[in-house]
């Protein structure tokens, strides 16, 4: 994958994380890939947890102008590691966004790690990390930026 570039969606959506009852975000945007609309995704960003986590719901394929293009997507997790990012393949059902059927056919941990788009759902999820102003700023352990986007109240 190359030449991938991203756009912000300008909205932060506020929500109560279901495990502690305090407050996190989820921005959202999109990744072009030469230009051409390649993906979408949300990263849920756990602000009051101590251990910082963005967990990445990321659909590939079909974003553009053909509207019957088969979609999937992947939930995953990225936790700061040292001085780089690890990564997990969660289950779909973990996601905030697992009933939005425009995702696509959301893809299970096994068939993920099985599946010739494992690499791809990588390498969006790394563009997120290094691209996206409030992904970057949160795993580094700083205030969350929201450069690109309206700040939440």
């Amino acid at each position: 994958m190359s030449d991938l570039s991203i756009e912000l969606s300008e909205k932060v959506k506020p929500f109560v994380c279901a495990h502690c009852g305090e407050e996190a975000v989820t921005v959202w945007g999109s990744i072009n890939e030469q230009g051409e609309p390649y993906a979408v995704y949300y990263a849920s960003l756990m602000l009051p947890h101590e251990q910082i986590s963005a967990r990445l719901t990321i659909s590939l394929g079909g974003w553009g102008t053909d509207p019957n293009a088969e979609r999937h997507w992947a939930y995953i997790e990225v936790r700061p590691k040292d001085d780089s990012c690890a990564m997990m393949i969660r289950e779909p059902g973990e996601s905030l966004h697992k009933s939005e059927k425009v995702l696509g056919m959301a893809m299970t941990r096994s068939e993920v790690l099985k599946s010739p788009l494992k690499d791809e759902f990588y390498a969006v999820a790394d563009h997120i990390v290094f691209h996206d102003p409030a992904v970057k700023s949160y795993l580094a352990g700083e205030e969350v930026s929201y450069d690109g986007r309206d700040k939440p109240e």
